[in-house]
């Protein structure tokens, strides 16, 4: 109601300002007839309007974003803006012009959005090796400010980022499954304005190609322990292809050299070892072969305990 007010406010001034022209003498032009403006802009912008008689720019047609002045001498209307546009849509707006003899006309003005740009590089799967620690590196490609985080149930992985570079490098732990794993990492602009630009780069590391268990096996160094006194141990073996089995020593022997595919069930293997002959614990490799990988288990047999002498009779 209010806006309707004034512009019949407006239109009644104005037609107190009305010259009698003629109808058909009667113009109301503006030179730009549009304006486009950058969006990093804050000068301001003259339209000069020329008309057959007195005029007026309706002050309800200006938005928040732009506000308007007059310079009646050279008959120029002023557009202010109140700022740069930062956002990722243009603003427009559409400015009433009111003759006193009954022209109206319309002077569009469009400030262009933010020119911003947030591109992350590689965006496919970044793919790791099973056991393969190595670095990868993303490259986010932007003027802006960035942030990122893992997301839930990433843990195995680990990103870093230099300060004031534009890359991330992107580590994985060894994995110990056959099952490949897969997490993301959001990337954002810290401006909220900029927000729909955030992007997510997926993260998969495969899975072993081959995987062996034994009851014996230390759960942190995955190390097969065997006692002194040497022994079986029993590892089953979990493959996607055809495999083979060896060790490092003579003194560690297997009773099968290889097996199939198995990744349900796996394939039991017996390695046996005789007594520790060594006063200290020894070690031994047993290396699988699956796929054209190697996987390498270390053997330990434990040191012979130190016999105790008796003691001498009193």
């Amino acid at each position: 109601m209010t806006t309707l007010l004034r512009h019949i406010a407006t239109a009644a001034c104005l037609a107190l300002l009305s010259t009698g022209c003629e109808e058909d003498d009667r113009y109301l032009r503006a030179d730009p007839s549009s304006v486009e403006i950058a969006a990093d802009s804050t000068s301001d912008i003259a339209v000069t309007v020329e008309s057959s008689s007195r005029w007026l720019a309706d002050p309800a047609s200006a938005p928040e974003w732009l506000s308007l002045s007059y310079d009646d001498a050279l008959s120029l209307l002023w557009l202010r803006l109140a700022g740069t546009n930062e956002s990722l849509e243009e603003r427009r707006a559409e400015i009433l012009l009111i003759s006193g003899d009954g022209l109206e006309l319309t002077v569009p003005v469009v400030q262009r959005a933010m020119d911003v740009f947030f591109e992350v590089s590689p965006h496919e799967l970044t793919i790791f090796g099973a056991r393969n620690a190595a670095t990868q590196t993303l490259t986010i490609d932007t003027p802006l400010e960035w942030e990122f985080s893992i997301l839930e149930g990433g843990e195995w992985a680990k990103a870093t980022r230099e300060e004031n570079t534009n890359t991330l490098d992107i580590t994985t732990d060894a994995t110990h499954m056959l099952e490949e794993r897969r997490t993301a990492i959001a990337l954002r602009p810290v401006n909220d304005a900029f927000r729909e630009l955030a992007d997510t780069v997926a993260v998969v590391q495969r899975g072993l190609d081959l995987l062996a268990q034994s009851t014996l096996m230390n759960p942190t160094t995955f190390e097969i322990e065997l006692p002194a006194e040497g022994g079986d141990a029993p590892i089953s073996v979990y493959a996607k292809g055809d495999w083979t089995a060896a060790t490092d020593s003579p003194d560690l022997t297997l009773d099968l050299a290889g097996g199939g595919a198995d990744i349900e069930n796996g394939t039991l293997l017996t390695l046996t070892a005789g007594p520790n002959p060594t006063p200290e614990s020894r070690t031994f490799t047993l290396t699988f072969t699956c796929e054209g990988e190697s996987y390498e288990y270390t053997i330990t047999q434990k040191a012979p305990e130190e016999q105790q002498e008796p003691a001498p009779e009193p």
